[in-house]
């Protein structure tokens, strides 16, 4: 093949385009909506994964998760042996719980008192200052949703301690947005003092997972290991752990939500099968023209090619341009509404997405041109000067 002659053949595929405006445009529509939805699907998941992975490591980072295999309360004094371990730093013990905060379901967090900043910084009014005191934390959403401030008393009562107990809000904390979905599934999030919690759930001496901060990286696996041995009923969770579920999880969403929005890109195939059917029966007469002075095959190929590979590379170009764009306003805009959640999801401008989104628009596109490209190169020169 010629550069010459594939040249011409370009610039005659550009000039037929050219004299079917609205056709052409109806057609590469059809790829921008298809590469959008893709797009901006895998630029929100990309979003969510770095946010996660972020948030998990700020969480966790060279610590330990110890929980019960069967997700029954734990005795606290396992902190205290597990604390003793060598690559140990410190065991952090705390107490999840459902209760009934002012007559709405709260997720109910016992921590001991000197390690609440150290997950939760306070950005109003102040920490609980003992485990003795009847003081409360909370985040700004569940502040909102309570009806309360710093200073406002709230009423907490738990299936275990039905009797009402008085509260005083002394602060509020912020906490990871994400991470309190995985918690508390969106839910209200009140934190206590850990024996605080004990009582409210009934729950002394035991605790429903145990924080283990490790001196660095490097002890976690030793660590792991030492836990296991002397406690075989326990579930250890690493950083990595966390990552690997949430991934996975994110990865099955990604791929439901690609499928249906591969249905835009079926509709798009379709409509360019019918756009260079239509072409093709059209310029069945310049195809015998083409053919008599000298025209071979892959020539006509080649033009009729060439013009679902443009409409792919226009179609694909404004497409991911379009998805990049709206995932933008979902992620700033949609999400935190639809949500009611402060979500802090990164808008990230990926070049493989926007490389993936190209090259799929021009393959689609370019199968889809296959079969009415292939029949215009059999059209015999003496059928088709016949064609009116």
């Amino acid at each position: 093949m010629k550069l010459s002659q594939l040249k011409v053949c370009l610039i005659y595929a550009l000039k037929d385009l050219s004299s079917r405006k609205a056709r052409t445009a109806f057609t590469i529509l059809g790829v921008i909506v298809g590469i959008a939805a893709m797009t901006s699907l895998m630029t929100i998941g990309t979003g969510m994964k770095v946010e996660i992975e972020r948030e998990v490591s700020e969480l966790l980072g060279s610590s330990i998760i110890v929980r019960d295999r069967e997700k029954s309360p734990m005795p606290i004094y396992v902190a205290y042996v597990v604390s003793k371990l060598p690559g140990v730093n410190e065991t952090i013990p705390l107490i999840v719980g459902m209760a009934s905060v002012n007559g709405i379901p709260t997720v109910i967090l016992g921590v001991p008192p000197m390690r609440v900043t150290l997950y939760a910084p306070i950005i109003e009014g102040n920490s609980i200052s003992s485990d003795l005191s009847y003081e409360a934390l909370t985040n700004r959403e569940t502040a909102k949703k309570l009806n309360v401030k710093v200073g406002d008393q709230v009423t907490i009562t738990t299936q275990a301690s039905p009797t009402p107990r008085v509260f005083t809000l002394v602060g509020i904390v912020a906490q990871g947005s994400l991470m309190q979905m995985a918690l508390a599934g969106g839910m209200p999030v009140i934190v206590v003092s850990l024996r605080q919690a004990q009582q409210l759930l009934n729950m002394r001496g035991l605790v429903s997972m145990i924080i283990v901060r490790v001196v660095s990286p490097s002890y976690v696996d030793p660590v792991v290991t030492s836990i296991e041995t002397y406690y075989p009923a326990v579930e250890v969770v690493t950083q990595e752990d966390v990552l690997r579920t949430v991934s996975s999880i994110i990865n099955t969403i990604n791929a439901v939500l690609l499928a249906i929005a591969s249905i835009s890109l079926i509709v798009a195939a379709l409509g360019i099968i019918n756009t260079m059917t239509m072409t093709v029966r059209e310029k069945t007469r310049e195809i015998g023209i083409l053919k008599a002075i000298g025209a071979e095959r892959w020539h006509i190929f080649m033009i009729f090619i060439g013009q679902a590979t443009v409409m792919g590379i226009v179609g694909g170009l404004l497409g991911v341009t379009l998805g990049f764009l709206s995932a933008y306003g979902i992620i700033e805009h949609y999400l935190p509404r639809f949500l009611r959640i402060p979500l802090q999801i990164p808008f990230v401008v990926s070049t493989d997405v926007a490389i993936e989104g190209i090259i799929l628009a021009i393959v689609v596109s370019a199968a889809s041109a296959f079969l009415p490209s292939w029949k215009a190169t059999n059209i015999r020169p003496v059928e088709a000067l016949r064609y009116e």
